[in-house]
């Protein structure tokens, strides 16, 4: 009796390990499971190639696998980029065309590698990413675009951010910035109590790397501040009197010898 039930207990024992190890019992995780679209992506990531001094997201595209139309920004200065695409049915090919000013240029995605470099041309552009599935799947076809809109490069000379902010005297009620800043202007006007003597000036250059200075001008005597460029502002003394503040935008060098210049003209209340 005691034979007959090891037996039949090593029975059930084979017959669960066959149960486990069996293809069948191995795919019934995958049953409910929808098959993938074979028309759509996995992945999509736009990769621009940067240039010195620039600060791009290493990948600029926030995929989601229902979103076909994504948008980015760029430089003129950015002229090539990866495209990394990984179609949702790896039988499927994959092609990217650029589209720009009626022209179109097509790249052939390498499929062992998934990506593939791409020549941006100046202006807008659109750059279509076509999903091709294998025949198996039918003659239907998946498209995701990425529009790439050129944006302005900052001119090295110029500022992003210019504030005049007077340091307050009990009993006074001063603006706290007294510039309206606008990007094309390059002088301003303030009006300031005798009383007020100095003043903090925040400057910040629209390109990162250039360095700016401001220096006070009044009765033919000049005074020189170097703003920290860690802090993009400086305290400055006032003197009596009408005077003006010349913030000065040294460009680094690369971008040659010429200089920007924004005046604050100061002029005393009595």
């Amino acid at each position: 009796m005691t034979y007959a039930q090891h037996f039949v207990s090593l029975k059930t024992y084979g017959l669960a390990l066959a149960l486990v190890f069996s293809p069948a019992f191995m795919q019934l995780d995958d049953v409910g499971c929808e098959p993938a679209d074979p028309t759509t992506l996995a992945d999509l990531q736009f990769r621009p190639f940067q240039v010195p001094g620039q600060e791009l997201p290493e990948d600029m595209i926030a995929f989601e696998s229902e979103v076909l139309v994504y948008e980015v920004e760029l430089p003129d200065s950015v002229t090539e980029a990866m495209v990394v695409a990984e179609p949702a049915v790896e039988s499927a090919a994959l092609s990217i065309q650029c589209i720009a000013g009626g022209t179109i240029s097509g790249h052939q995605i390498d499929p062992a590698l998934d990506w593939t470099m791409v020549d941006l041309p100046a202006g807008d552009s659109v750059l279509e990413v076509i999903v091709h599935p294998s025949g198996e799947h039918g003659t239907d076809f998946g498209q995701y675009t990425i529009i790439v809109t050129r944006t302005e490069l900052a001119h090295p000379t110029t500022l992003a951010d210019l504030q005049f902010r007077p340091f307050q005297m009990p009993g006074q009620e001063l603006p706290e910035d007294m510039i309206a800043f606008e990007s094309g202007v390059s002088e301003y006007d303030v009006v300031l109590p005798d009383s007020v003597t100095e003043a903090m000036v925040v400057a910040e250059p629209a390109v990162e790397s250039a360095a700016v200075s401001v220096q006070c001008v009044a009765g033919g005597t000049i005074t020189g501040h170097q703003i920290d460029p860690a802090l993009d502002w400086i305290p400055v003394d006032l003197p009596d009197g009408d005077s003006r503040l010349e913030v000065i935008v040294h460009p680094s060098g690369e971008h040659g010898t010429e200089f920007g210049q924004y005046t604050i003209h100061v002029t005393r209340a009595l």
